[in-house]
């Protein structure tokens, strides 16, 4: 019994590591943010190109917009 017992708390300290893994940024993840305005859409990308280059080392590039319920989203990916 103890053997089954200690057999799955490895097998679910596997699992952990696994999801830890796959959660990490890796390089050429985006950054999005609100932007209904131009002054927003400049901060935010501001924003997105000082976060990639503290991240990555690189900067950001415009993807994509998108219409939300919030409002408009703007998504940018850190350059490879």
């Amino acid at each position: 019994m103890r053997g089954a017992i200690l057999a799955a708390i490895i097998a679910l300290a596997g699992c952990t590591n696994a999801v830890q893994q796959t959660s990490a940024p890796q390089p050429g993840r985006g950054w999005s943010g609100y932007a209904s305005t131009d002054a927003e859409y400049q901060q935010a990308a501001h924003d997105a190109d000082e976060w990639c280059r503290e991240t990555y080392k690189t900067g950001a590039r415009y993807v994509s917009r998108r219409h939300d319920t919030a409002g408009e989203v703007v998504i940018f990916g850190c350059e490879n």
